[in-house]
């Protein structure tokens, strides 16, 4: 057993191959189209399949936004709000682009009546392959990443400040508001 793991241990094609037969044990396996009546129902599937991703999409900048408005009207430290506020924002600058992308796609079936259903096929992976990649993707790492970070480094950081002066075991609300230096003994 030891001899197999040190022959495979820098050998990155082979890890690659073994991730990617694993991931597609769990993900839809789809069949090639064989012909062009097949092209109508993969669209179908496909239109449906990024209906669900944008409602998915919805519902987790919704859980976000609710969930960081939450954490700043709970949390005292500007820098904390500071990243609840830029998170927020990300989540909806997410939204705004989830729904942008839903329009031009409904603009793009209804002006292409006229084509054939292999274009349409087509123009709609081409779609999909550009909302994944390039300006839109960076547009979002730059919006959605910064504030998370913020937030969890502060929360990092503050956590550490009051295990140091409070103690190991203390309430988090009120190690941030003792109200009197007897009750900020009874959190240590």
């Amino acid at each position: 057993m030891l001899n197999e793991t040190d022959a495979i241990e820098n050998d990155w094609a082979a890890f690659r191959w073994a991730v990617g037969g694993a991931v597609s044990l769990f993900r839809g396996f789809e069949l090639p189209i064989r012909n062009a009546s097949e092209v109508p129902k993969r669209l179908e599937y496909l239109q449906g399949k990024m209906r669900n991703k944008h409602i998915i999409g919805y519902i987790a900048a919704i859980v976000v936004f609710v969930g960081f408005s939450r954490f700043f009207l709970i949390f005292p430290a500007t820098l904390m709000r500071i990243g609840c506020i830029v998170t927020m924002a990300g989540s909806a600058f997410l939204a705004f682009q989830l729904r942008l992308n839903h329009i031009k796609r409904r603009a793009a079936a209804c002006s292409s009546n006229g084509i054939s259903p292999i274009q349409k096929y087509r123009a709609v992976l081409l779609h999909m392959r550009d909302f994944h990649s390039g300006s839109w993707l960076v547009s979002r790492m730059i919006v959605c990443i910064p504030g998370p970070l913020l937030f969890s480094y502060v929360s990092s950081v503050t956590a550490i400040c009051l295990r140091r002066l409070y103690g190991r075991n203390h309430c988090f609300r009120g190690a941030v508001y003792p109200r009197s230096a007897a009750e900020s003994k009874t959190f240590t």
